[in-house]
């Protein structure tokens, strides 16, 4: 139970130091971070790794893995910039919508 809570304060201090960053750093910082993580994930990795070769035995596994880690890890420090984000329809925004007008 105090791993729990320790787990949990460690969560919302990231999540506060991520979202006083700028959302490119913040994103930048994320990714790194997951890279990090990522190498010590060993189950996961390891379960992941086992998927990958199994349903795409010609990809390059461990970047693929490298990667996957480092996007989770965007995702997450890019949470607290959520609600702040625009997604426009019209090109020039953050991320473009294709196919909206329907």
């Amino acid at each position: 139970m105090l791993n729990d809570r320790l787990a949990a304060i460690a969560a919302h201090g990231f999540y506060r130091l991520f979202g006083l960053l700028p959302l490119d750093t913040a994103s930048a910082l994320g990714g790194g971070l997951g890279r990090l993580v990522g190498k010590f994930a060993g189950g996961a990795s390891r379960q992941a790794r086992r998927n990958l070769t199994r349903t795409l035995p010609d990809a390059p596994v461990t970047e693929t893995l490298t990667e996957m880690w480092a996007h989770l890890g965007r995702c997450i420090a890019e949470l607290p910039h959520l609600e702040g984000m625009t997604f426009a329809t019209e090109p020039g925004g953050r991320s473009e919508v294709i196919g909206s007008e329907t």
